[in-house]
């Protein structure tokens, strides 16, 4: 049940024909998820209901850039996974926990920095100009230096005040730092799954 509220389906089909397609296929997750769930009283109200529910999504293998040199996930220290975001897509991370609103309308302010890859026209056939009209984010969960973090305003709780490093989940886009926070997950893990189509033991 929690799966298909998750849309799992969709999602594992598509992790699953990378892996097919390109030899490697990446799954996030999971989280949890605020879900409303539209309902009215007998005066004609809109009293929704939310709910917690998993949220899970396919990470395209074009937009990971893994720890090169860990053998699996287990042994990554960190990972990166690049968004192409619009202006609303942005507005909306300041209603999830710990995004920094101020910077994330800084950003917007400045308007669309996303840079296309020499390889997307090639694997897309939307030659659309609007792809232009997007940002570019970064988030980063692994691990940096200590000092880094202090100095990136990082906020670090008493039982972690003497680490010499962290492990975060970093967002980042230009200049700005969107989100900065210690690893959520305990314990601690990177929240993503790379799957092999077949596995090279070199």
């Amino acid at each position: 049940d929690q799966l298909q509220e998750a849309n799992a389906s969709k999602s594992l089909r598509s992790t699953i024909h990378e892996a097919c397609l390109f030899g490697t296929g990446v799954y996030k997750g999971p989280f949890e998820l605020q879900k409303e769930y539209a309902k009215w009283d007998a005066t004609g109200a809109y009293t929704p209901t939310m709910l917690t529910i998993p949220d899970m999504e396919h990470v395209s293998l074009w937009n990971s850039y893994p720890d090169p040199d860990a053998m699996n996930m287990f042994e990554a220290e960190y990972f990166t996974q690049r968004h192409k975001l619009s202006r609303t897509q942005l507005r909306s991370l300041k209603k999830r926990p710990m995004f920094r609103g101020k910077n994330i309308e800084a950003l917007i302010k400045e308007g669309p920095n996303y840079l296309s890859m020499w390889w997307e026209s090639e694997i897309s056939d939307d030659f659309d100009s609007s792809t232009y009209e997007r940002w570019e984010v970064l988030e980063y969960w692994g691990i940096i230096d200590g000092d880094l973090a202090r100095e990136a305003g990082l906020k670090i709780p008493k039982e972690y005040k003497n680490f010499d490093e962290f492990q975060v989940n970093v967002w980042i886009s230009g200049d700005y730092v969107l989100r900065l926070v210690i690893n959520p997950f305990k314990p601690m893990r990177i929240p993503y799954f790379m799957i092999p189509y077949e596995v090279n033991p070199y």
